[in-house]
């Protein structure tokens, strides 16, 4: 058998290619590329490549195995974190596939915009180490030995051989049909028609200059790992803390910037890590809605650093890893801007405003389905929404009206689906006699909470993924009283849980 791998790199189309490859899988199988199911994720085999160990490929090999007594040639399988290998784990992974043929392939982009899009990546997911200010001059971070693509694909090439390896450069004017999916399944020989669904948006979708600001300013608030305000007050260099803000923005903004973050980190976001996530998945809802504000931040003297120290190892790549018909002796065109051309007041200023959006979405809890009973139901029914406060029960409401607040996270959800379905149970007074619903607004009709199912139209969902779930509970009027409209003392009803779940 044939195992196609496609080893990346970062920031250039990988996350494209794996969601496409899951959502594609049965079309993959119908045209005779088997897609292994061990292993599989939304974000590639990183689950069988991160440890290269005997019992993670032993599971696939059996599932190769099959494949190829069912008549498949060929399978293909991705994860952007195997370029990264060292030559060790590359002579591991050679003897883990040693039944296979093996081709590689890898997309290269140029290191200025990799460097930047990889520093607003690692900020995105919390792994960066540096603010914004340290890049300035900075040649250990504007030239890591990793963007040395010569040595990279001469590593894969000493074990699997140049003509194993299979490179194209990353730039969507060079790309078939200007996708990187496309262009993949080309070379695979493969040509999407109408079953193949291809998505029609960024999936990896990065911060901008704007939110990475952002985040470098709440990140200053982080020690030891722990994101929380209650850091600050104990923090030994102050003095240290403020100039390096103070190296971010200037200092007419650090008063008010200090008071937001402050108003912000006190809200649930500032109880840890996953408060930092949410965060940042807010902030990429809000460059959805608003879009981009920087994609760069290096300047033309630093870009230049970059492009200098790799030109050699990049004449490399065009002499021993392409054909001769390639027009760029220098691997790339350089032809874009790289750099940072925005007057730093609009950056600044976008910070602020984000801030504000970020803290005024802070009574949403983001809510991803998962089923919520008892006390738990208190993050999305809150006391201030018409809901008493939360018991082992569950939430109970005395109110006419009572309001569910929550937000939904981006990534939860992607283009194949339509709506969700909100699965409801309750416990009531006798004289309950159901429930009008309406959703941002819209009514849903009338519903029994005791049990109920009720549909979500994604597109009556806010752009930043928020809900609010507006209930007006209906009961019988006592019949002992004049005022039809009067109900008794006794109505209610209670929540005792709820689940929702995504549907095309």
């Amino acid at each position: 058998m044939l195992v196609h791998i496609h080893i990346g790199i970062d920031k250039a189309g990988s996350s494209a290619i794996q969601s496409n490859m899951k959502i594609n899988r049965d079309w993959f199988l119908k045209n005779s590329m088997f897609i292994p199911g061990t292993g599989l994720t939304a974000t590639g085999y990183w689950e069988i490549f991160r440890e290269l160990n005997d019992e993670d490929f032993s599971k696939l090999h059996e599932e190769l195995r099959n494949a190829e007594d069912e008549g498949f040639e060929q399978a293909f399988v991705s994860w952007e974190g195997i370029n990264s290998y060292s030559s060790e784990q590359i002579a591991t992974l050679k003897r883990q596939l040693s039944d296979y043929q093996v081709k590689i392939y890898i997309y290269l982009r140029e290191q200025s915009e990799v460097i930047q899009s990889g520093y607003f990546q690692q900020v995105k997911t919390g792994e960066h180490r540096h603010q914004l200010s340290e890049f300035f001059q900075n040649n250990d971070l504007l030239c890591p030995e990793l963007r040395d693509y010569a040595a990279l694909l001469g590593r894969f090439a000493t074990e699997f051989g140049r003509n194993a390896l299979k490179v194209r450069v990353f730039d969507r004017t060079l790309l078939k049909s200007n996708n990187v999916v496309v262009d993949m399944l080309d070379m695979l020989m493969l040509k999407p028609d109408s079953e193949f669904q291809l998505s029609p948006g960024e999936e990896n979708i990065s911060l901008d200059l704007a939110s990475v600001k952002v985040m470098n300013l709440l990140d200053e608030y982080s020690e030891n790992g722990f994101w929380q305000l209650e850091s600050i007050k104990h923090r030994t260099h102050w003095r240290s803390f403020i100039n390096r803000v103070n190296r971010l923005f200037p200092l007419s903004h650090s008063g008010l910037l200090h008071k937001k973050a402050s108003k912000l980190l006190g809200l649930h976001y500032g109880k840890g890590a996953e408060g930092r996530k949410i965060v940042v998945d807010t902030l990429l809802n809000i460059i959805e809605v608003e879009g981009s504000i920087g994609k760069y931040f290096l300047s033309d003297d630093e870009c230049k650093i970059i492009r200098d120290f790799y030109a050699e190892s990049n004449r490399r790549v065009v002499e021993e890893f392409l054909d001769e018909s390639w027009a760029y002796p220098e691997l790339f065109p350089y032809n874009k801007q790289r750099t940072n051309s925005l007057i730093d007041t609009v950056v600044n200023d976008a910070v602020l405003s984000r801030l504000d959006t970020i803290i005024a979405t802070g009574s949403y809890r983001t809510w991803n389905g998962l089923p919520l009973k008892g006390e738990s139901l208190g993050c999305i029914a809150s006391t201030e929404e018409g809901w008493a406060s939360p018991s082992e029960s569950g939430v109970k409401t005395n109110e006419i009206c009572s309001t569910l607040k929550f937000r939904v996270e981006r990534n939860y959800i992607n283009f194949t689906h339509k709506k969700l379905i909100l699965i409801v149970n309750g416990q009531s007074s006798e004289n309950y006699n159901g429930t009008h619903v309406s959703i941002n607004g819209q009514s849903a009709g009338v519903h029994n909470l005791k049990r109920a199912k009720i549909p979500i139209p994604l597109t009556s969902v806010t752009p930043l993924g928020l809900v609010d779930v507006r209930m007006e509970h209906i009961y019988e009027t006592d019949k002992r009283t004049k005022d039809e409209t009067h109900i008794t003392a006794s109505a209610s009803y209670t929540l005792t849980s709820i689940n929702y779940a995504k549907s095309s």
